[in-house]
């Protein structure tokens, strides 16, 4: 599992090569990505967001975008990405998207807040995980251990909402 800074892990495979963590993720992934097409290309980029390889989170995105048929999780690490790799204009046409998509169809305010605080925008981040907890959106599961949340937790307000969603230190 990658650690908190993003630093490339490696481990030894059973022949005693080293891998970095993508790739083992990648190897292990293929059985599955028969099954599940969109999800082994959303997995890696998730690893490779977390070991700090944007340009290769960014590849996979456009694996599971087009796998996907427009899951709204592929689009919002797509957009937190661009924002941290400063490619603001770009960031803000996927939150854009993201939110036009929205009146069509359910998006999950936690996929807009994703991109907000990538953006470094705090208070509509902070405003659109209020939205997910009136909605019961599944996705706050993962706000006690994400790093894309770390900039808010000393937020009094980040930590009530914790607080509030059952999630206890």
């Amino acid at each position: 599992m990658p650690t908190r800074s993003g630093e490339n892990q490696i481990r030894k495979s059973q022949k005693g090569q080293k891998k970095d963590l993508s790739v083992l993720h990648e190897e292990a992934g293929t059985a599955a990505g028969a099954q599940f097409p969109s999800g082994l290309p959303l997995q890696l980029a998730q690893v490779s967001e977390q070991l700090g390889d944007m340009p290769r989170a960014l590849d996979a995105l456009n694996d599971a975008a087009r796998l996907s048929g427009g899951n709204s999780k592929t689009f919002a690490l797509r957009g937190y990405i661009l924002a941290k790799m400063e490619r603001i204009p770009e960031a803000h046409e996927v939150l854009g998207m993201l939110e036009a998509l929205g009146r069509e169809r359910y998006v999950p305010p936690y996929a807009c807040a994703m991109i907000h605080a990538g953006l470094g925008e705090y208070g509509p981040a902070l405003d659109g995980l209020e939205r997910a907890f009136e909605m019961r959106d599944v996705h706050l599961a993962f706000l006690p251990n994400d790093v894309k949340w770390d900039p808010l937790r000393a937020d009094a307000q980040f930590a009530s909402l914790l607080k509030r969603c059952g999630f206890t230190f």
